[in-house]
């Protein structure tokens, strides 16, 4: 698998637990996958070959957002 580069927006320790018990559950019912494990829940804002490794270091330096409320209303699964 080729390498690229992922910008994410990783959600609070309160949500993340709260994914996490919707995670054990549905893991719970034989659902299987390909995920990462170990990795915090997150949106991935965007993904880039390696080569623009420093262009987004400097644009991304210093970059914080602050709380956003998002909501889900259903479990999406990839294809496949």
């Amino acid at each position: 698998m080729s390498q690229f580069l992922c910008v994410l927006a990783v959600f609070d320790q309160a949500t993340q637990r709260v994914l996490e018990g919707h995670q054990r559950a549905v893991l719970a019912e034989g659902f299987t996958g390909r995920q990462t494990m170990g990795i915090p829940f997150h949106v991935t804002l965007g993904t880039f070959p390696t080569e623009r490794r420093a262009e987004l270091t400097e644009k991304l330096q210093g970059l914080e957002m602050g709380p956003a409320e998002v909501f889900f209303n259903h479990m999406g699964l990839f294809e496949g």
